[in-house]
């Protein structure tokens, strides 16, 4: 599987690819090296050269795809809707905890 971006968030299609065996090669966003991490292939975006070797290899070479594929599972089962949730519940007390605060302090709270 390939995705190539120069602005990509949090990438599902590249942990849907991961987590079904697919070995993946990745533009190097910030979001998708730390999705991908050591796991796929990456190459900037704009190093179409960089990125067809990172495919070619990924093709040619068994053994990068057997590693690439086991590691992927791996890494996929890291990123679960309960990890989500526990992440956005730890920044929605954060937020709420400096609001508060600064009510407490008597200042305003914009936003």
């Amino acid at each position: 599987m390939t995705s190539v971006s120069r602005s990509e968030g949090t990438s599902t299609t590249v942990l849907e690819a991961m987590a079904s065996g697919t070995p993946v090669v990745t533009s190097q966003t910030p979001a998708l090296l730390e999705v991908v991490a050591d796991v796929g292939l990456t190459a900037p975006a704009d190093d179409t050269k960089g990125l067809a070797d990172a495919v070619r290899a990924v093709r040619q070479i068994e053994d990068i795809r057997t590693t690439m594929s086991a590691r992927g599972l791996i890494r996929a089962k890291q990123y679960t809707w309960e990890r989500t949730r526990h992440a956005y519940e730890r920044l929605y007390l954060d937020v709420l905890s400096t609001a508060t605060e600064a009510t407490t302090r008597g200042e305003e709270c914009v936003g």
